[in-house]
């Protein structure tokens, strides 16, 4: 089971490489102080750098404590032409960012306001999946025996254990004067390494 999380760090993703179906916790209560949800780190010039999709806090949605799906991303300070700026003066000048931002820029858009932030973290994933090239079934909330039984096995719900997915020390652009930044948004590994190398690096991981 892997809480939902913004551009998760590598090991987030390489756990979901490990299995046949990744679960998504798509009831994950709000809780303000869960971070991940709606912020990822990278490495800009000076360092480890996190970016912040600011969001309204909720209250109790029909007598319930609100989910993520049910807190909405803020337009606040129009965050997205600052997180875009940001991203590309930290990685424009790395071997894959110009080939591949295209494919997020979107996100970094005023449309991104008022969306669900679940949806926004979904929505993010999914690119991520697709230009990394990982193939493993999602589903958001417990699946449906439907969806468990055509893996041709029982399911076994395991909770993510960063500690179990070591990533190895990846060539990161500018190595040589921060050393290397470990526990980064798996941004930092597609841009610097690129969608192959990434899922490599993923998959090592995994024989740790």
């Amino acid at each position: 089971m892997l809480k939902p999380v913004l551009a998760a760090p590598a090991s987030w993703y390489a756990a979901m490489v490990d299995c046949d179906l990744a679960v998504i916790d798509g009831d994950r209560p709000f809780d303000k102080r869960d971070k991940a949800v709606h912020r990822f780190a990278i490495a800009d010039v000076r360092g480890r750098l996190d970016i912040t999709v600011p969001v309204c806090h909720g209250t109790s949605v029909a007598g319930r404590r609100p989910t993520w799906n049910d807190i909405l991303v803020s337009d606040h300070n129009r965050w997205w032409l600052t997180a875009a700026s940001t991203l590309e003066t930290a990685y424009g000048g790395t071997p894959w960012f110009h080939d591949l931002w295209p494919r997020f820029r979107h996100l970094f858009t005023d449309a991104a306001a008022g969306r669900p932030v679940l949806a926004y973290m979904l929505d993010m994933d999914a690119v991520i999946r697709a230009t990394i090239g990982i193939k493993t079934r999602l589903s958001v909330g417990i699946p449906l025996i439907s969806e468990v039984t055509t893996l041709g096995k029982a399911l076994t719900v395991n909770t993510f254990d960063e500690a179990h997915y070591p990533i190895p020390a990846y060539r990161q652009v500018r190595e040589a004067g921060l050393g290397f930044i470990p526990g980064l948004s798996v941004l930092d590994a597609l841009f610097n390494l690129g969608p192959r190398d990434t899922l490599a690096l993923l998959k090592a991981a995994q024989s740790r």
